[in-house]
């Protein structure tokens, strides 16, 4: 697939950056799949298998694949995880500053699930407070999307209330 414009590769080069978790130069599996779970996607193994197998090389896409890869896939109707992760910020931007305290994202994080068990309030919190770069105790859309884009933070003990 051919991409159309300039500013299209300007911008999978920015998404694969800011999922480039490492800064290794690769997307690996794991940090795929973090993405795949931003954009609602979840692939059957076979699936996802397939996309690693026809864009990868050794388990990991590079830039260029990774380009190729989103740009075939957006023609399809994946949505763009940059513009899925700015809807969820806003969501949690009551004010329209900007910014969301961490304890409000906390409370917010315990409201919606039934509880968050072994330990997982306490990664969410360490996480929050190392992507607060600015020791602020608020998180801006930057480190919200840091945040989620680093494929440890799937928060697997965050279970949907009812």
């Amino acid at each position: 697939a051919v991409v159309s414009t300039q500013s299209d590769i300007v911008h999978w080069e920015q998404v694969f950056e800011k999922f480039d978790s490492n800064s290794d130069g690769v997307i690996d599996k794991e940090e795929l799949k973090s993405l795949m779970r931003i954009c609602k996607l979840n692939p059957f193994e076979k699936e996802f298998k397939t996309l690693m197998e026809k864009y990868g090389t050794g388990g990991n896409i590079d830039k260029k694949s990774f380009v190729r890869l989103m740009t075939d896939k957006k023609k399809e109707g994946w949505p763009d995880p940059l513009a899925e992760l700015t809807k969820a910020f806003q969501s949690f931007d009551k004010r329209g500053t900007g910014e969301i305290p961490i304890s409000q994202f906390m409370d917010i994080m315990k409201d919606y699930g039934e509880g968050m068990a072994g330990g997982v309030r306490e990664l969410l919190e360490e996480d929050l407070r190392k992507c607060d770069k600015d020791h602020s105790g608020t998180i801006n859309i930057k480190e919200f999307v840091e945040l989620f884009a680093r494929s440890e933070n799937n928060f697997p003990g965050v279970t949907r209330g009812k």
